[in-house]
């Protein structure tokens, strides 16, 4: 992580080590970072799937406590893993907006 790295203010849901629902605001666009619980593996994938929301329905998100459904509703715009994915000390309040130039599509 770049030691001048931008921090953004995250809100999240599902937490397991780290956040597995991630919804985060960058240049006028808000991104979903997804990471659901995988029955087959028994565990959480080792990426998340992220998600570009049109600005209504990531404000609404905000606004809002149920998120289901809401991957759906994105545009898929990549893929990160999850230990690429640079977060504050608690892990609940930010993320390093680095992590955006590491979507590959």
């Amino acid at each position: 992580m770049n030691q001048d790295d931008t921090w953004l203010p995250i809100t999240y849901r599902d937490f397991y080590d780290v956040p597995r629902m991630i919804l985060v605001e960058y240049e006028g666009a808000f991104y979903l970072f997804d990471c659901p619980f995988n029955d087959e593996m028994d565990d959480y994938p080792s990426d998340f799937t992220v998600y570009r929301l049109e600005l209504a329905q990531g404000r609404n998100a905000l606004e809002s406590q149920a998120w289901v459904g809401l991957a759906e509703k994105g545009t898929e715009v990549g893929h990160v893993r999850v230990e690429d994915v640079h977060l504050d000390p608690s892990k609940r309040t930010s993320l390093a907006a680095s992590v955006l130039s590491l979507l590959v599509e």
